[in-house]
Protein backbone atom coordinates (compact mmCIF):
# COMPACT_ATOMS: atom_id res chain seq x y z
CA UNK A 1 0.00 0.00 0.00
CA UNK A 2 1.23 3.49 -0.85
CA UNK A 3 0.75 6.44 1.48
CA UNK A 4 -0.53 9.52 -0.35
CA UNK A 5 -0.34 12.84 1.43
CA UNK A 6 -2.90 15.27 0.18
CA UNK A 7 -6.41 16.65 0.42
CA UNK A 8 -9.65 15.10 -0.80
CA UNK A 9 -10.93 16.71 -3.98
CA UNK A 10 -14.12 17.85 -2.22
CA UNK A 11 -12.08 19.74 0.41
CA UNK A 12 -9.69 21.22 -2.17
CA UNK A 13 -12.64 22.48 -4.22
CA UNK A 14 -14.16 24.05 -1.10
CA UNK A 15 -10.85 25.73 -0.23
CA UNK A 16 -10.49 27.13 -3.74
CA UNK A 17 -14.08 28.40 -3.83
CA UNK A 18 -13.62 30.20 -0.50
CA UNK A 19 -10.31 31.70 -1.63
CA UNK A 20 -11.76 32.97 -4.92
CA UNK A 21 -15.15 33.88 -3.44
CA UNK A 22 -16.85 31.89 -6.16
CA UNK A 23 -19.08 28.82 -6.36
CA UNK A 24 -17.00 27.20 -9.11
CA UNK A 25 -13.50 25.84 -9.48
CA UNK A 26 -11.51 27.64 -12.16
CA UNK A 27 -12.28 25.85 -15.45
CA UNK A 28 -8.65 25.18 -16.28
CA UNK A 29 -8.04 23.54 -12.88
CA UNK A 30 -11.28 21.52 -12.98
CA UNK A 31 -10.61 20.33 -16.54
CA UNK A 32 -7.05 19.32 -15.62
CA UNK A 33 -8.18 17.20 -12.66
CA UNK A 34 -11.06 15.68 -14.64
CA UNK A 35 -8.74 14.79 -17.52
CA UNK A 36 -6.21 13.09 -15.23
CA UNK A 37 -8.93 11.14 -13.41
CA UNK A 38 -10.41 10.01 -16.74
CA UNK A 39 -6.97 8.91 -17.99
CA UNK A 40 -6.40 6.92 -14.80
CA UNK A 41 -9.79 5.23 -15.09
CA UNK A 42 -9.12 4.42 -18.74
CA UNK A 43 -5.77 2.82 -17.85
CA UNK A 44 -7.42 0.76 -15.10
CA UNK A 45 -10.26 -0.34 -17.42
CA UNK A 46 -7.76 -1.49 -20.04
CA UNK A 47 -6.30 -3.79 -17.36
CA UNK A 48 -9.73 -5.12 -16.41
CA UNK A 49 -10.06 -3.07 -13.20
CA UNK A 50 -13.29 -1.22 -12.48
CA UNK A 51 -13.60 1.63 -9.98
CA UNK A 52 -17.09 1.20 -8.57
CA UNK A 53 -17.58 4.60 -6.93
CA UNK A 54 -16.06 7.70 -8.52
CA UNK A 55 -16.83 10.84 -6.53
CA UNK A 56 -15.06 13.83 -4.97
CA UNK A 57 -14.46 12.01 -1.70
CA UNK A 58 -12.59 9.18 -3.47
CA UNK A 59 -10.03 11.42 -5.17
CA UNK A 60 -7.03 12.83 -3.28
CA UNK A 61 -5.08 15.81 -4.61
CA UNK A 62 -1.38 15.53 -3.77
CA UNK A 63 0.82 18.46 -2.77
CA UNK A 64 1.95 18.52 -6.43
CA UNK A 65 -1.68 18.88 -7.59
CA UNK A 66 -1.96 15.33 -8.97
CA UNK A 67 -5.18 13.37 -8.40
CA UNK A 68 -4.93 9.89 -6.83
CA UNK A 69 -7.60 7.28 -6.18
CA UNK A 70 -8.51 7.04 -2.50
CA UNK A 71 -10.74 4.02 -2.13
CA UNK A 72 -10.93 0.28 -1.87
CA UNK A 73 -13.81 0.15 -4.37
CA UNK A 74 -11.68 -1.44 -7.09
CA UNK A 75 -12.84 -4.71 -8.65
CA UNK A 76 -11.90 -6.93 -11.54
CA UNK A 77 -14.31 -6.48 -14.42
CA UNK A 78 -16.62 -9.46 -14.99
CA UNK A 79 -15.33 -9.44 -18.58
CA UNK A 80 -11.72 -9.51 -17.39
CA UNK A 81 -9.77 -12.74 -17.93
CA UNK A 82 -8.14 -12.29 -14.45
Amino acid sequence: MVYVEGVRLRNRARQMREYQNSNLLPRKKAFGVLTQVAEGLDAAHRKGIVHQVVKQDNVMITAEGEPRSWTSDLRNSPASPN
